[in-house]
């Protein structure tokens, strides 16, 4: 029997055990025969491979080579869906360890969105994880083709560096996503704190919101509502770089309604604004079901 590969691993042994078994047992067809012998050294199990007989007793180069073609498959398949998501965790663990328990595991969860796509799209995460198991394949078949004992923790962290910066640059835009996020909830219930201190100035507010985000505020009897109802707020929108959805925000806070009737253009449009506004006035805030005064919000576009 000719000596093939040695593989060693401290975890997932029986894994690759059972996958390369399964794959060596299909080349028996081809008159290719791999046995296997596994033992225990310190924390590592290893399973070194033997090839005995196959059909060309004059090629045994190219068997080799289709051998460690099936080891470079197996293991690289492996890595991107056995042992990613342990991966992620160790950067995180690692790398932002001042987070909690929970928070560090939001950040994973983050993280492998990130890395795959949109959950939702089933397409998208295929691709991601193949692009990826796609470039370990060829770093395996590289470095198989010059060694033939290969320590597969070492391997992961060393020869992969380019994996590693991948998984390490998701982590840190996680992070980031997750500190903004975090923010923004923050920010939002101390606003809401504000609004519920204050004492309502307007019984009613309707809300005129253009889709370029210029707004105009409307009391209960259809009256503009003036500059002396909102104290001062008054901004010279041609010089301020404060943005229609923050100046919005604002002057609600001010005057502080008990209701909140938005007239909208396309809710797609502004999206985001309305998160904001429902956030922060909760069931003081109610979309009109389509008026007049929406439909003509909709044709004005300044």
């Amino acid at each position: 029997m000719a000596h093939l590969l040695s593989i060693g691993s401290k975890t997932h042994i029986d894994f690759i055990r059972d996958r390369l078994a399964r794959d060596f047992k299909s080349l028996k067809v081809e008159g290719i025969d791999v046995n296997c012998q596994e033992e225990q050294r310190g924390e590592f199990a290893f399973i070194d491979y033997q090839r005995t007989n196959h059909v060309d007793d004059h090629a045994p180069a190219s068997c080799e080579c289709l051998i460690k073609y099936r080891v470079a498959q197996t293991l690289s398949d492996m890595i991107v869906n056995q042992w990613e998501e342990h991966l992620l965790d160790r950067i995180i663990k690692c790398s932002y360890y001042y987070f909690t328990q929970d928070e560090r595991a939001d950040i994973g969860k983050r993280a492998r969105i990130l890395l795959n796509g949109c959950e939702k799209r089933k397409e998208s995460k295929t691709f991601q994880m193949e692009t990826r198991r796609a470039s370990i394949f060829r770093l395996l078949m590289e470095y198989l083709e010059q060694e033939d004992h290969l320590n597969l923790e070492g391997f992961i962290n060393f020869r992969l560096k380019g994996y590693w910066s991948q998984l390490e640059a998701v982590v840190d835009q996680a992070v980031d996503e997750y500190l903004m996020e975090k923010e923004h909830t923050e920010f939002v219930r101390l606003l809401r704190y504000f609004v519920e201190i204050q004492a309502p100035r307007v019984e009613k507010v309707q809300v005129v919101l253009r889709p370029s985000g210029f707004f105009q505020l409307f009391d209960g009897e259809e009256n503009v509502i003036n500059n002396d109802t909102l104290e001062g707020f008054v901004v010279d929108l041609a010089e301020s770089e404060i943005n229609y959805e923050d100046l919005l925000v604002s002057a609600l806070i001010t005057i502080a309604p008990r209701q909140i009737l938005m007239h909208l253009p396309d809710p797609n449009k502004v999206r985001n604004t309305i998160s904001t506004l429902q956030s922060v006035f909760e069931e003081r805030l109610s979309i009109c079901p389509g008026c007049a005064r929406c439909l003509h919000s909709n044709q004005k576009k300044f």
